[in-house]
């Protein structure tokens, strides 16, 4: 399960949590150094990495100018981790009690640079541009529940039963779904299966 739950375009308020595995205090405090990465366990892997590059500053990046405060827990473990930082600054790591997995809130965005501030778009364009991407998400794992809530409103919340069509009914309504057509290509060296909508239902702008 993934939640991104956001406010005034996530200039206030973001917050995503999910229930994965979580992690102990060590890889907490990591996640937030800058080039840190997790895709990396062993000199081996770096011959093998099958992804398209990553230069692990998100979330350093989103610290250095906001309040970011982080809980998580190993499943195994009693108790999590919680860490708060206010502009790159620690206030705060130790242990806490929440739930398995990863919550991170995001508060007062640019707070320390204003200057960035007025860059951003208007609140409901940043809010579509965030809906964009856990709507790709979503489709790109139909095994995982997306939950996405702006202004206390559900946007969409996905089944998670690892079926792409329900996971499409669910984010863009019966009429679309109904209109798929299957997509299916199997040959030496590539197969290809999905859905393809028809001409006359795309539309310019899901939001």
């Amino acid at each position: 399960m993934s939640e991104t739950l956001i406010k005034d375009g996530g200039t206030t308020f973001i917050r995503v949590s999910d229930n994965g595995s979580g992690m102990d205090m060590d890889d907490a405090k990591n996640s937030f150094i800058r080039h840190a990465t997790s895709k990396i366990n062993s000199e081996d892997d770096l011959s093998s990495i099958k992804t398209l590059g990553f230069r692990g500053e998100a979330l350093a990046s989103i610290a250095a100018v906001s309040h970011v405060d982080m809980q998580t827990k190993l499943k195994q473990e009693t108790y999590g981790t919680r860490i708060e930082i206010h502009g790159g600054i620690y206030k705060f790591a130790g242990s806490t009690g929440c739930p398995d997995g990863t919550t991170i809130t995001v508060r007062n965005l640019f707070f320390n640079t204003p200057a960035r501030l007025k860059f951003l778009k208007k609140e409901s364009r940043e809010a579509a541009l965030i809906s964009d991407i856990v709507l790709k998400l979503s489709l790109s794992k139909p095994e995982i529940t997306f939950k996405y809530i702006n202004n206390k409103k559900l946007i969409f919340n996905t089944p998670g039963n690892n079926d792409l069509k329900s996971t499409i009914l669910s984010l863009y309504g019966k009429e679309y779904h109904d209109s798929l057509i299957d997509v299916s290509y199997k040959g030496n060296i590539l197969s290809i299966a999905g859905y393809i909508g028809r001409p006359e239902s795309a539309r310019s702008n899901r939001n």
